[in-house]
């Protein structure tokens, strides 16, 4: 860990966690002026995984700045309160040898929260895979049938934490159009920058296209259905996907992010969400992006209920998906 600010709490704590091994907490740095730099280098040469900030008179824009770095590099972040502080919500309480410290919770998924959510992940995708197998393997077969090329396309998304992994889903284009190397490569992804230049339908950094030339008859189908996003259970199943979240994006367009939409990727994505409950892809990417930081701030077990009802009425009902 380490810890930010200068004053009797600082030298406290380095006091403390040196001479009390057995709490499992080390000290590598100390910084006394907050400056982006000295946190990277700090960072870079031991990796922490924990700031402390331990001055109740810091600022508010150093504040913002430890903020920013611990929301980049997702490291927990403490810090001494003030007395009025010490009744804020969305905190938790506790102490070292007497120091008070405020952990600041990004969402009740912080704590017992995840893993209610991955144990309904589980078993979620465990009972969907059993069940639905049948159906997938008849929509295998019906892509096979189709045109020629692979039944699944994976492509690279980006997760919690901005890690990379590969999102599986029922191919629904015709092989030569879908883009990667396994693909169809350059000539492809040249192909989909000149259609996201001229028939984008989407506002913001999302592509988004309903007649989109590429697409199969039985892709078609598929996607009205949304039944090719089901193949996704096995994301699910394998850790990097949730039932229930904000829907993945593609590397490229998360470079087109805001600062602010950083707040995304403190969870897993999903395979649906509020956005795609509440609106479906003819939302602005900015309402959507609330509405799914909304859920992130906001999180419940009975919302997650909610939504997948909600999710299921749409999947029968809905036949809007692009």
């Amino acid at each position: 860990m380490a810890l930010v600010g200068n004053g009797r709490f600082g030298q406290q704590l380095s006091t403390i966690l040196s001479s009390r091994p057995e709490l499992g907490l080390r000290v590598v740095g100390m910084i006394d002026v907050v400056r982006w730099d000295a946190l990277e280098h700090v960072y870079a040469q031991h990796g922490i995984d924990e700031i402390i900030q331990t001055d109740p008179t810091l600022p508010a824009e150093d504040n913002l700045v430890l903020l920013d770095f611990c929301d980049k590099y997702k490291l927990i972040y403490k810090y001494v309160p003030d007395l009025f502080e010490t009744y804020a919500a969305r905190v938790r309480l506790g102490a070292i040898g007497g120091v008070p410290l405020m952990e600041l919770l990004r969402t009740p998924l912080d704590g017992w929260g995840r893993i209610v959510k991955r144990v309904m992940d589980v078993v979620g995708a465990g009972l969907g895979l059993a069940v639905l197998s049948p159906l997938l393997v008849v929509v295998a077969a019906l892509i096979r049938l189709d045109t020629p090329g692979s039944i699944f396309y994976c492509q690279t998304r980006v997760g919690r934490g901005r890690k990379l992994f590969e999102m599986y889903k029922f191919r629904t284009m015709h092989a030569q159009y879908c883009t990667g190397e396994k693909y169809g490569g350059d000539a492809a992804s040249q192909f989909e920058l000149q259609l996201r230049g001229q028939l984008n339908e989407r506002i913001g950094p999302l592509f988004k296209m309903k007649r989109d030339p590429r697409v199969t008859r039985v892709g078609r189908a598929l996607r009205r259905t949304r039944i090719d996003e089901l193949p996704q259970l096995i994301n699910v199943w394998r850790g990097e996907m949730s039932l229930l979240g904000p829907r993945p994006h593609l590397p490229q367009e998360v470079a087109r992010y805001a600062k602010h939409h950083s707040k995304l990727f403190t969870i897993k994505p999903g395979m649906s969400g509020m956005a795609q409950v509440h609106g479906n892809a003819g939302l602005p990417f900015e309402q959507e992006a609330k509405l799914d930081i909304g859920y992130i701030e906001n999180w419940s077990l009975w919302q997650d209920i909610i939504l997948l009802f909600k999710t299921f009425r749409i999947l029968f009902t809905d036949r809007n998906a692009v």
